[in-house]
């Protein structure tokens, strides 16, 4: 991996886009993201904050109001 994006070709000779690379691992899984789906047919009208709440009731994976509003 390049610390420089302006260094990666000369380096690696790869300019394609990286993997993802941040802090950790998904806390969502395909499988997580299915309930979450569901959740949200079944509370449609339910706040950010409120899907965050009951997706933590239904797998135990706590995630942020941020998380959540990309993930809908």
């Amino acid at each position: 991996m390049c610390k420089n994006y302006s260094n990666c070709p000369r380096q690696t000779q790869d300019i394609s886009p990286q993997t993802h690379q941040c802090s950790g691992p998904l806390k969502l899984s395909s499988k997580h993201l299915v309930i979450l789906a569901q959740l949200i047919d079944t509370n449609n009208d339910a706040t950010l904050e409120e899907l965050c709440e009951l997706l933590h009731e239904k797998i135990g994976v706590t995630v942020s109001r941020a998380t959540m509003g990309r993930m809908t």
